[in-house]
């Protein structure tokens, strides 16, 4: 009798450590399941906001075509500077907003199409870095990080410099720069100085003028070293009623009439018409929120490109 009670108490045991098995497994299961199906709705949201993020770089695109066909001119009170509020699409929602990078100072203009320093260009983003109480010779270090040539600027570095580096030596581009987050790596930048510079300068392919009607007051303030910072907030005041028409109207501000034609000839290049843009979208499917940025330019001839597109930084 014992050994039959004992052997039904090993069958219960038995029994209880199966059913306890199962449940373990069809719980693991289900939640397996679970977590395929959720990342299988994402996957799906992610597809979604990814082709309204494309719709809303066509509107962009679309808008700033017929811009160019109403006006020779751009300023922040025209359609494309408006801020996009978020809309209801299916599933969620579509926002975005259109900045001239035109309005900015192209840090890549540094240097000429030959990749040798730009006298005009390095001498204003010195006037920027003075004005912000930051060393000038910052200016120097983006030129070597830039240009072709191994020789470095009086106050900037070259590869001598990086490579002596304790922790992760590295060496300079020396070609153009992609990011303006890349000016970290640079010999004098650190995130302190980057803040205080990064909302007036942007990473461009090609050599662009600066757009006078849409350039902040500490840009302004860039053309000349004349140029104080009431003089560049009644530049801006000034171009609020219809706009700078023409370059030679804020060459005729007070800073800056007493330049006589050769002087003027060696100022960064202006301009009263955007080349480049940057759309800043976000899109939000369910849970899932993603933004884009992409850069547009705007040729002569009213096309509108997407340049660049990232889900990171620009």
């Amino acid at each position: 009798m014992v050994n039959i009670k004992q052997q039904r108490g090993v069958a219960l045991l038995t029994v209880i450590l199966i059913v306890t098995l199962i449940s373990i497994t069809a719980i693991s299961m289900r939640a397996h399941q679970e977590l395929d199906i959720r990342r299988t709705v994402n996957e799906l949201n992610h597809a979604q906001a990814v082709v309204y993020l494309q719709g809303a770089e066509y509107l962009s695109k679309t808008v700033l075509k017929e811009d160019a066909k109403k006006s020779k001119i751009d300023t922040l009170d025209e359609d494309w500077a408006m801020v996009l509020p978020p809309f209801p699409v299916d599933g969620g929602t579509i926002g975005g907003i259109l900045e001239d990078l035109s309005g900015k100072f192209n840090i890549n203009n540094l240097v000429d199409a030959k990749g040798k320093k730009s006298i005009a260009d390095h001498r204003s983003f010195q006037v920027l870095l003075v004005n912000l109480k930051l060393d000038a010779d910052i200016a120097d270090a983006v030129v070597d990080w830039i240009d072709k040539n191994e020789t470095p600027e009086p106050g900037g570095a070259e590869d001598g410099y990086y490579l002596g580096k304790d922790k992760q030596p590295y060496r300079a581009a020396n070609q153009l720069i992609a990011s303006t987050t890349e000016l970290l790596r640079v010999k004098g930048i650190n995130f302190k100085v980057f803040n205080k510079i990064k909302n007036f300068i942007t990473a461009l392919p090609k050599r662009n003028s600066i757009n006078i009607n849409t350039a902040d007051k500490e840009v302004l303030r860039m053309i000349s070293i004349s140029i104080s910072d009431a003089d560049a907030q009644d530049m801006v005041k000034t171009r609020k009623k219809n706009g700078y028409k023409k370059v030679s109207d804020l060459l005729s501000h007070s800073s800056l009439s007493s330049l006589n034609a050769e002087a003027k000839g060696k100022l960064i290049k202006l301009d009263v018409k955007s080349d480049y843009f940057l759309l800043t979208s976000t899109a939000i499917i369910g849970q899932l929120e993603i933004r884009m940025k992409s850069i547009l330019n705007r040729n002569d001839k009213k096309k509108v490109t997407v340049l660049v597109r990232s889900q990171g930084e620009l």
